[in-house]
């Protein structure tokens, strides 16, 4: 795993991505194996955004719909999300901002505090639309840096370019990684910030390496 910095590993949600800058009504499909297994629909109304994702694996897999509303630094203040988790356990999850004050309830824990600059909430259960948002914000961002809810502090790197070919219609992207704090050989909870593992220039889904392997997947802490 990547380490970088005063820790010695850092838990690393990294997404190598295309970033438009917005987000726009769309559909998406997902792929396992190279099968349609599932997707994720966007839908924009003012100053509200909708996303419904959902696949299936084998008679398992997420079923999230969730609606967010955005500052003018691309933070979320307020997020509303309901549905089933991969294994199929319900999905409540809610989070607000407001008067310098942040609070928030999911499966793993209800909070609040106080916040005097951005700070960007991470949802437990989200579509993969809300990576993109991250990104988008840590963008804009200065430094391309921002303090996480509940705890944590979130970056955005660039990785490099990806060329484009206009013969067959693709266009140029640049790739990014977005790094987040934590140390799972000192805080074992660290470990559920993983989204995707990076090590020797690959990219790995815990998720796939934890069914390969017929261990239970990870629940949060």
């Amino acid at each position: 795993m990547a380490a970088r910095g005063r820790m010695s590993a850092r838990a690393l949600c990294a997404l190598l991505a295309t970033l438009a800058t917005v987000a726009a009504a769309r559909q998406d499909q997902i792929l396992i194996l190279g099968n349609s297994a599932g997707g994720q629909s966007l839908a924009e109304k003012p100053g509200v955004t909708r996303a419904e994702y959902s696949f299936n694996d084998r008679g398992r897999g997420d079923h999230i719909v969730a609606t967010w509303k955005l500052d003018a630094a691309g933070v979320p203040i307020d997020y509303r999300a309901g549905g089933n988790d991969y294994m199929k356990a319900a999905v409540s999850e809610s989070f607000r901002l407001a008067d310098g004050k942040a609070s928030w309830q999911n499966r793993a824990e209800r909070g609040e505090k106080a916040v005097s600059g951005e700070a960007f909430y991470v949802p437990v259960n989200a579509p993969p639309e809300m990576t993109g948002v991250l990104a988008r914000a840590l963008l804009r961002a200065p430094g391309h840096r921002l303090a996480l809810l509940s705890a944590g502090e979130a970056t955005l790197e660039a990785v490099g370019p990806l060329p484009g070919d206009a013969a067959s219609g693709t266009r140029a992207l640049t790739q990014y990684q977005i790094l987040i704090d934590g140390d799972p050989s000192t805080q074992i909870a660290d470990i559920n910030k993983l989204s995707l593992v990076m090590k020797g220039g690959r990219i790995y889904d815990p998720a796939r390496i934890e069914q390969a392997l017929g261990s239970a997947p990870r629940n949060p802490i």
